[in-house]
């Protein structure tokens, strides 16, 4: 009887303790670049707890680091964001890798109006940083966009929008059709991998063809001076499809 015996060699242990090695290393390393982080972020802002949401590599030598800071303890357990309010702040930095106390300041924004929300990070590059921001209570927020020059180590500009939820696709082989919304308006984003530009907004009646195709409703949301217009999207009619040998069930 033949018995099989794991496969071990010296090699195999060197490379897993190499790797707990470099696992081990950039947990101290960030602990140490975030404990700099934090130290700015409690002389710049509104708050002694600071929780780091996120750290992202931009150059050779430089980290974006984004931060909240906060009166309140920062629970970090809730995933990767925290509350953010009119009370609280977002910092953005650059972070020298090597000299981890050579902090450069972007900007501190205070949070929206209206009340908590939970920011998360969305998007952070070399350019540009997005940030969600969803109401404990009811749907999504407005996004915040932060523009930045990485050279200059200054903000250029920031901006809220709403942001669309991507509600409907059409699919035919590489090419896609989304529709989405924001309560207000939809938009048609297109994607064609044949095209120089992937995404494409339709306008006009290359986008309507296409709106036509989803379902609508209208109402009402607020009172007096808060009285606004939206409209929602309605589920899909659900088509009976035929299934099994030669169609012989019908899913309704």
């Amino acid at each position: 009887m033949h018995v099989a015996h794991p496969i071990y060699n010296e090699s195999m242990h060197l490379r897993a303790v190499h790797l707990i090695w470099l696992i081990a290393g950039y947990s101290v390393f960030a602990a140490e670049a975030d404990r700099a982080i934090v130290q700015v972020m409690r002389s710049a802002a509104n708050g002694n707890h600071v929780r780091v949401l996120q750290r992202t590599q931009v150059e050779t030598e430089l980290d974006l680091v984004i931060a909240l800071a906060a009166p309140w303890p920062l629970n970090t357990g809730l995933g990767d964001g925290a509350w953010w309010s009119e009370k609280a702040d977002l910092g953005l930095f650059l972070q020298h890798r090597d000299k981890q106390d050579l902090v450069y300041r972007i900007t501190t924004a205070k949070g929206l109006s209206g009340g908590d929300c939970y920011a998360r990070v969305e998007r952070a590059t070399k350019a540009d940083v997005v940030i969600s921001c969803a109401a404990e209570k009811g749907r999504a927020g407005p996004n915040r966009k932060f523009v930045f020059d990485v050279r200059a180590k200054a903000l250029v500009k920031q901006m809220d929008y709403d942001p669309f939820s991507m509600s409907r696709l059409f699919l035919s082989g590489d090419h896609a059709v989304m529709v989405g919304w924001d309560y207000k308006q939809l938009v048609v984003v297109e994607y064609n991998p044949a095209n120089p530009i992937l995404f494409r907004v339709l306008q006009s009646q290359e986008a309507e063809r296409w709106k036509e195709r989803v379902r609508t409703t209208a109402g009402t949301v607020g009172a007096g001076a808060t009285l606004r217009n939206e409209i929602y999207l309605q589920p899909e009619i659900f088509k009976p499809v035929n299934v099994g040998l030669n169609g012989q069930f019908t899913l309704t």
